[in-house]
């Protein structure tokens, strides 16, 4: 990935997503993890398949991706801190180049979509030109709630393995799911392919959110973040 892209901050609004909870394989989380970072009790963890109209610097664009939870670093009581497994962005390449250099994000360039189904819709991740992820969910009527939000994502900056946090405030109106359904079709070997999932708890879809991405900063100088281990 190369060319000039400016730094965070990165604010985005139109952004419309299918989130979907899920408890995550045990031992693929650990082995994904550094041994500074500890998964939340329960391995949960979730799907999020989204597109964004606009955006400073970064959009518009198309993104599929996997967390896990991790302990240390809650953005709020019960809202704990997330670490992205894989991820694709695109179509625009320049989405993927600056998560992966500013943030080292494990993301490649890729798209989504999203198709309307008789009791909802389908959500889709692509890389290439294959479809590795299809999400189906069944909607809720209603416009939803309005509300606010903070997120923390934790990734680490290579090559000095220091934890950094990525702050995303937001608006969006939300509205609760149902899971349909969930496959992955990534080829055997592929990031997507590596994180069985045990079970499916929840989905959310957001409609016409409004969020920022702020510049990284130290994950040891949030409030309460767990001391390193000795070595690291």
């Amino acid at each position: 990935m190369t060319g000039a892209i400016d730094p965070p901050p990165y604010q985005m609004v139109g952004g419309s997503h299918v989130f979907v909870g899920v408890v995550w394989d045990e031992s693929a989380i650990r082995m994904a993890l550094p041994s500074n970072v500890r998964p939340a009790p329960g391995m949960t963890g979730g799907i999020n398949v989204y597109q964004v109209m606009q955006g400073h610097v970064i959009g518009p664009y198309q993104s599929a991706y996997l967390w896990v939870d991790v302990e240390g670093y809650d953005a709020a009581p019960g809202m704990p801190a997330r670490w992205m497994l894989a991820g694709v962005y695109g179509p625009d390449p320049k989405t993927a180049t600056a998560l992966s250099r500013y943030y080292n994000l494990p993301v490649r360039v890729g798209s989504s979509r999203f198709e309307p189904t008789a009791q909802g819709k389908l959500a889709i991740a692509t890389l290439g030109e294959r479809d590795i992820l299809t999400v189906e969910i069944r909607s809720n009527s209603g416009e939803g709630t309005l509300g606010t939000f903070l997120l923390h994502y934790v990734s680490q900056l290579a090559p000095n393995g220091e934890l950094i946090v990525n702050q995303i405030p937001g608006v969006a109106r939300t509205r609760e799911a149902e899971v349909i359904s969930v496959s992955i079709d990534a080829p055997s070997g592929d990031p997507f392919a590596s994180f069985p999932i045990k079970r499916t708890d929840w989905a959310v879809e957001v409609l016409d959110g409004s969020y920022s991405f702020s510049f990284p900063r130290p994950a040891a100088s949030l409030a309460g973040s767990p001391p390193l281990p000795v070595g690291t």
